[in-house]
Order: C-alpha cells, then sequence, then structure tokens
C-alpha cells in the first residue's frame, strides 16, 4: 500500500503556510493516493482540504470548496458510500447549480442507493446544462471564425 511521504496537518501546517497551500497540498496527496487506489486515504485528504477552505481564509479557498467535493464524492463513490457522495454531490450543486458535474455524479449515486426518479432527474438537469454550453462553445467559435474573417479582409 502506498503510504505518502508528507503528512499534512491542518494543526501543524497553516501556522507555516497559507490556507489556500495547505489546501492544495491536501488536494495533491489526496489526488496521489486516489491514483494508487487509496480511496480512504483520498478522502482524508479532501476533507482536510475541505476543512481549511471552509474556514474562510481567502476567496481562493471559498471558490476550490465544489471540486473538493467532487473529488471527495468520486473517491466516496469507489468504496460504495453512495449516500455520503451524493451528499457532497449535492453540496457542489447548491454552491454552483450550472455545474454538469454535480449533477452527474449525483445521479450515479441516486442510481446506486435505488432512487431511479432523482437520478433520471439530475441527468436531465446535466444533460440541459451540456446544451447551453455546447451553443455557448458554438458561438465562441463563430465569433471567432468571423474576426477571422474581418482580419483577413483587412
Amino acid at each position: 500500500m502506498f503510504q505518502p511521504i508528507l503528512e499534512l496537518t491542518l494543526n501543524e501546517k497553516c501556522l507555516f503556510c497559507s490556507c489556500s497551500d495547505l489546501a492544495s497540498r491536501n488536494v495533491t496527496i489526496g489526488d496521489i493516493h486516489y491514483n494508487y487506489g487509496n480511496y480512504n486515504l483520498a478522502i482524508d485528504s479532501y476533507t482536510q482540504a475541505l476543512q481549511c477552505s471552509v474556514l474562510g481564509h481567502g476567496e481562493r479557498c471559498q471558490k476550490d470548496i465544489g471540486l473538493f467535493l467532487q473529488k471527495r464524492a468520486n473517491s466516496l463513490l469507489r468504496i460504495g458510500k453512495y449516500r455520503e457522495a451524493h451528499e457532497d454531490a449535492k453540496e457542489k450543486i447548491r454552491l454552483n447549480p450550472k455545474d454538469i458535474s454535480g449533477h452527474i455524479i449525483a445521479a450515479v449515486c441516486s442510481r446506486y442507493t435505488g432512487d431511479g426518479d432523482a437520478s433520471t432527474a439530475s441527468m436531465q438537469k446535466s444533460s440541459s446544462y451540456f446544451a447551453q454550453l455546447s451553443l455557448v462553445v458554438e458561438n465562441i467559435k463563430l465569433a471567432l471564425q468571423a474576426k477571422q474573417h474581418d482580419h483577413a479582409q483587412v
């Protein structure tokens, strides 16, 4: 089993670095654990990152909470803790309702917990937001093409 080279704890490191640095380090360690299949250790690292972010030491930390929730939810899914993963997904959706990943995770969790209606509703929301995002991307492409065409004529 993979063991981290550096063990970070909230109390030790907040004295030496900014909170967002601590959160970033915990997420990096969590990502390493996740990639090695050590999902419980990844969950612990992502939880430490969330604890630091929730303290609110700066806006950067606050903006990262959704990503930390997503990473922890994915780890929870890997070990079959669907209800806990669903709670993280719901919080991610509450923070950013248009973020597709929160709805997809919620749909997967609902499916595994036997709530087919909630799963369908979450997938429909994510599909709707994905369609909106696709339209925005297409409009950007058209605007860039028009700009290139205007520059070519000059």
